[in-house]
């Protein structure tokens, strides 16, 4: 007996109900892969941040070892405690920019190729015009910010200490902010910060910005 093949027509494609199935799969399982891998992705970044700021310290303590006369300066000196005993150094690190409170700074980057040579610099002034002038280098840097929801720019702080010991610490700008130049240190970036460097935070910064709220 010949069968009527018109009874069992050959099934091409999806019906619509299987298509509205697989897309649902596809949204769920985006929405729980998605977010772990975008997490993933930053904390590569706050890891990679913070060895950086690592390694710039341990150049700064070794200029310091060589240099008895390494250049603290701040040019906004009005920030400092009465008594001198808070004067600072910081190399900021930004999102696109780079700054430094001094030339030393400014060089010891560029002598690790942090910066390039030819760096195209612009300097900000502080309440002291001249040498101390803060140095501001754009995009021709491979040191930037990479974190982009923990902090959005840190800063390494360094100072001498009443015993003469060199200090460095950190201070880290929350991520929310929208004008990184008027940007004041954030408490808890800056702790989340310390955690990845297993460095201390800037008391001192994140009091001054606690005043400015």
């Amino acid at each position: 007996m010949k069968r009527n093949n018109n009874n069992f027509p050959n099934r091409k494609g999806f019906t619509l109900v299987e298509l509205i199935t697989v897309m649902a799969i596809i949204a769920t399982l985006a929405a729980i892969i998605v977010p772990n891998l975008l997490k993933l992705i930053e904390k590569a970044n706050n890891t990679r941040d913070a060895n950086e700021a690592k390694d710039i310290a341990k150049l700064i303590m070794a200029e310091a070892a060589i240099d008895d006369d390494i250049n603290l300066y701040n040019p906004w000196s009005t920030n400092l405690d009465p008594d001198g005993t808070s004067s600072w150094g910081y190399i900021y690190v930004g999102k696109d920019d780079v700054r430094t409170s001094s030339k030393q700074m400014m060089q010891l980057l560029i002598d690790n190729g942090y910066v390039k040579e030819n760096a195209a610099i612009r300097r900000r002034g502080g309440d002291v015009p001249g040498e101390g002038e803060q140095q501001v280098y754009k995009k021709d840097t491979n040191l930037l910010c990479r974190s982009s929801h923990n902090w959005v720019a840190y800063e390494i702080h360094f100072r001498i200490m009443p015993d003469g010991n060199l200090d460095i610490s950190y201070c880290a700008t929350k991520a929310s902010t929208t004008n990184l130049a008027d940007a004041d240190a954030d408490e808890k970036a800056t702790k989340l910060f310390c955690q990845f460097t297993a460095g201390h935070t800037d008391e001192f910064a994140i009091e001054h910005a606690n005043h400015n709220y």
